[in-house]
């Protein structure tokens, strides 16, 4: 999987067609891998519930409500989408395209 550096992370992306246009932006020591195009910086968790559930108490704290699992922020770190509905987020990232 391109760019992952991390492999536990290639779980979290295994069933997902990642665009090739897409930039893998992920660091190992990230709580989530990460991907950026058109100056959003999108964030996948886990399919994996429980997985994601230590990553809500990892990253939220605990007791927190379970995270969807891709959030999407814009250039300036502000949080533009939370879903669990990947079709959603390629097409809000791709109505930057020129």
């Amino acid at each position: 999987m391109r760019g992952l550096k991390n492999f536990h992370w290639l779980t979290y992306i295994d069933d997902l067609d990642i665009p090739k246009n897409w930039e893998c932006t992920s660091y190992n020591n990230d709580a989530l891998p990460s991907y950026q195009y058109n100056d959003y910086t999108i964030w996948i968790d886990s399919s994996d519930l429980k997985t994601r559930r230590e990553n809500t108490d990892h990253i939220l704290g605990c007791n927190s409500p379970l995270s969807e699992r891709f959030t999407v922020t814009s250039s300036d770190y502000k949080e533009q989408l939370k879903t669990n509905n990947f079709r959603v987020v390629v097409d809000l990232v791709n109505r930057r395209e020129k």
